[in-house]
This record gives C-alpha cells, sequence and structure tokens, in this order.
C-alpha cells in the first residue's frame, strides 16, 4: 500500500510504502505525479520505506525508472529522499538510485529521517 500527503508550505510530498510493494502499486503512484497540478514544480519526495516488502523482480527497476522519468518531465525539478533500513529493499533502492541519469530529478537512498531531511533541503548531491 501507497498513502501520500503533500505539505504545500514546504512543497513536500510525504509517501508511505506498507507492505508488499508491487509494479502496479508503483505505476498507478507514480502516474498520479505526473498528472497531479496539485504539487509545486520544485518537488520535495520524502519516501518512507520501513515497512515495504518489494513484491517485483529486481530486473523490474529499470521500468520504475523509466516511469518516474515520465513523471517528473512536468517538473522543474523532484529531489526524493528514500528511507529504508531492511537489506533487500535498501538493495532495491540503491540499484534505483544507481540507474538515475534523469536531469531534473535526484534521488537519495538513507536510513534516518534527519539524514534525508537534511539531504533534501540542504540541496547536497
Amino acid at each position: 500500500m501507497i498513502t501520500r500527503e503533500y505539505d504545500p508550505e514546504t512543497s513536500t510530498l510525504k509517501t508511505k510504502y506498507c507492505g508488499n510493494l508491487t509494479l502496479d502499486e508503483l505505476r498507478e503512484y507514480l502516474g498520479h505525479i505526473g498528472e497531479s497540478g496539485e504539487y509545486d514544480r520544485r518537488l520535495y519526495i520524502l519516501t518512507d520505506g520501513y515497512e515495504a516488502k518489494v513484491d517485483f523482480p529486481v530486473d523490474a527497476i529499470g521500468f520504475v525508472m523509466e516511469e518516474t522519468a515520465k513523471a517528473v518531465k512536468p517538473y522543474a525539478s523532484v529531489r526524493e529522499a528514500i528511507l529504508t533500513n531492511n537489506p533487500l529493499e535498501t538493495a532495491y533502492a540503491t540499484h534505483y538510485q544507481s540507474l538515475n541519469e534523469i536531469p531534473n530529478y535526484a534521488v537519495q537512498v538513507l536510513s534516518t529521517v534527519e539524514a534525508a531531511t537534511e539531504w533534501l533541503y540542504g540541496g547536497g548531491e
């Protein structure tokens, strides 16, 4: 399950992944981001993946990156911090991060909210 809450004051989309995370859920979530007119065009995404269990093969991560490229196209910039602390999900997220070549999208995998917040708003690469 994917839940989201937008904070317009900080232009931050707070996303939480819980339970089994499927490709269909990710596709729907990314489609929402791409089609939404409610989010600032300089968007910050704080993704909480602490309770997620990846439920798709590792070779599908390239597809997820392609869907991400479509989703962020209407934005000037998108910065996403992905929080995870489970070995498998960390490996998937790190592989996803390594595939990123989208000019207006920066992504970082982190293990604490403090580090994620610092990276998101601090502008680090």
